[in-house]
């Protein structure tokens, strides 16, 4: 997995040839970023994206650079994700975009429906964040679903966030998924339901290797629909969190547990 600015090139033999030269899955995580990284904070862009040609081209080019490359299935789409924040210019809370989860649907069709047209034979998922902001208030995810013709997995993502963004407490992986979860399970049709992103910050004496090894536990026994997960191990301190392996123990534990587990 990894993120694809729709207003840059793929770095193609570096991020994506490599994994499916391995016979490996790779997710395409497809960011509809401005092109004015100043607006970026603040811009609300589904509108654009849904009932205007203003990112068409970009559309279209990132399709076809899949295209030229051998169309692989093994790879997945998944466009505006974590709709359901106020944190990317496509997020539904974000002001402007004012809550209108029609107009991320629309968004989301449309740019299903041009990528099909154009030919790309990867699969998309649907990305929600797996906890909606709180202040937000419940909102289901079934709100957001666009339809069984466009989805072909369902994805939460989700993070220990202790000491990060003023939170200071410690959550269990079970704690931070379950509610996303058990918001996929009531979607309609079925779809293979996945992990988008996940990661633990290290805190205090908390023991951050500990966490790793009971996701991988609580994932394979008791989140047992689940068929694709994505670690995020990106250093993206001081704006987020670190959530790279920095200890021995916590790379041991991550690579027994994938090795128990896959």
């Amino acid at each position: 997995m990894d993120f694809f600015d729709i207003n840059k090139k793929i770095k193609w033999n570096l991020d994506v040839l490599p994994a499916l030269k391995e016979g490996k899955q790779y997710v395409m995580v497809m960011e509809f970023f401005t092109g004015t990284p100043a607006l970026d904070d603040t811009a609300a862009n589904l509108s654009d994206i849904a009932y205007t040609t203003a990112y068409d081209d970009r559309i279209n080019r990132f399709a076809d650079q899949i295209i030229q490359r051998g169309n692989s299935p093994n790879i997945w789409i998944r466009p505006l994700h974590e709709m359901n924040g106020n944190w990317y210019s496509w997020g539904v809370f974000r002001k402007g975009n004012d809550n209108q989860k029609g107009l991320y649907i629309d968004a989301f069709r449309k740019v299903h429906k041009m990528m099909r047209k154009r030919g790309v034979a990867a699969k998309f998922q649907l990305a929600y964040n797996c906890n909606t902001n709180p202040d937000e208030g419940f909102h289901a995810f079934s709100e957001w679903y666009p339809g069984p013709e466009y989805v072909d997995m369902v994805v939460c993502s989700g993070y220990n966030r202790a000491g990060v963004s003023g939170r200071d407490y410690w959550v269990t992986f079970t704690e931070m998924f379950t509610n996303g979860y058990n918001q996929m399970l009531t979607l309609p049709d079925n779809k293979p339901l996945g992990l988008g992103e996940t990661g633990s910050s290290a805190w205090k004496d908390y023991d951050r290797a500990q966490w790793i090894t009971d996701a991988f536990n609580d994932l394979y026994f008791k989140f047992t629909r689940v068929a694709q997960v994505d670690w995020f191990f990106h250093n993206k301190a001081p704006v987020s969190g670190d959530w790279g392996l920095s200890k021995p123990k916590e790379i041991k534990a991550f690579s027994e547990s994938v090795l128990e587990y896959s």
